[in-house]
C-alpha cells in the first residue's frame, strides 16, 4: 500500500494547495520557513465489515509554519477545505471514505525565528479489501528482533467455536462462544541481512514457539502482537532473502498502539 500520507500529501498538491517543494509529511524541515507538514497518529481502532472489508481511521495533524499569520491561517483553511470535500476518492487499492475535521485551526505561537506556526487535527476514514493492503512499509518483529520486510500479508481469519446450551424442555436451542482459533496467517517477506534474521530460519525449523509483531506503517500507528510458530516456509533460491511463511497463531491477538 502507499503510505496513506503520501497519498493525501499528493492529493493536497494536484489540488493546488502547494507544491512539492512546500508540503511535506512525517517532519517539519528547517527550510523553508513557508511550509505544510502532515503528521499521522494511530487514530481509531480498525474495525472489520461483514463482507470483509477493513475500515482504518487513523488520525492526521495538518501543521503550517508562514512568517504571515493570516496567510498561515488561510493556508491550514484550504487545506481543510480540499480534506474534508473527500468522499469515496480511491486512490490505488484504497478508498477513502472521509476526512472529519476534529476542531478549528489552532495557533502553536512561534518558532525560533519569529515564524507563526498552526495546526489542525483530523480523522481520516478509509477502507481496503484485506490486510495485503498494509503490506507495504510493515515490519516483521519475531522474538523482539526485527527480522523482514513485509512485501505482502494474508489476511487474518478467525474462527469461534460453538458451544449447543440448549436442554430437553426449551422451545428454541441456545448457543454459547466457545474457543477462539486464528487461521493460519501468511506473511510474504524479505529478510534483513543484519542482526537476528537467521534466528527466524531456525525457529521455523526448531518448530518453537515465539512472540511475533505484524508492525504497521508510522503512519497508522498500530501493532499487532501474538505468539505464533511458523507452520510452512518457502524459501526462494534465486533470491535468497525472499520467503513466504504460513505462521500459525497460539492464543489471542492484540491490537496495539505504537509508542
Amino acid at each position: 500500500m502507499t503510505n496513506w500520507l503520501e497519498d493525501l500529501q499528493n492529493y493536497l498538491i494536484a489540488q493546488g494547495v502547494g507544491s512539492a517543494d512546500e508540503i511535506f509529511r512525517d517532519l517539519m524541515p528547517d527550510d523553508p520557513t513557508v511550509c505544510m507538514s502532515l503528521h499521522g497518529d494511530a487514530g481509531e481502532l480498525p474495525e472489520q465489515t461483514l463482507d470483509g472489508k477493513w475500515i482504518m481511521h487513523p488520525g492526521l495533524q495538518v501543521m503550517v509554519r508562514d512568517t504571515d499569520s493570516d496567510h498561515a491561517r488561510a493556508w491550514v483553511e484550504r487545506a481543510r477545505q480540499i480534506l474534508v470535500g473527500i468522499n469515496g476518492l480511491t486512490i490505488g487499492a484504497v478508498k477513502y471514505l472521509e476526512v472529519k475535521a476534529l476542531q478549528e485551526a489552532m495557533p502553536l505561537g512561534t518558532d525560533e525565528a519569529g515564524a507563526f506556526v498552526l495546526t489542525q487535527n483530523f480523522i481520516v476514514t478509509l477502507s481496503f479489501d484485506s490486510l495485503s493492503t498494509l503490506a507495504k512499509g510493515t515490519k516483521l518483529i519475531w522474538n523482539g528482533a526485527e527480522v523482514a520486510e513485509v512485501l505482502n500479508l494474508g489476511d487474518l481469519e478467525l474462527d469461534v467455536a460453538v458451544k449447543d446450551t440448549s436442554w430437553g424442555q426449551q422451545k428454541a436451542r441456545t448457543f454459547k462462544p466457545g474457543m477462539l482459533q486464528f487461521t493460519e496467517l501468511e506473511v510474504v517477506g524479505t529478510l534483513i541481512k543484519e542482526g537476528d534474521s537467521i534466528s527466524f530460519y531456525q525457529d521455523a525449523t526448531g518448530r518453537v514457539i515465539r512472540s511475533c509483531e505484524l508492525k504497521l506503517p508510522a503512519g497508522f500507528g498500530l501493532t499487532f502482537r501474538f505468539e505464533a510458530f511458523v507452520n510452512h516456509l518457502n524459501v526462494s533460491f534465486a533470491t535468497m532473502l525472499r520467503f513466504t511463511a504460513l505462521l500459525k497463531i497460539t492464543g489471542g491477538v492484540e491490537l496495539a498502539v505504537q509508542e
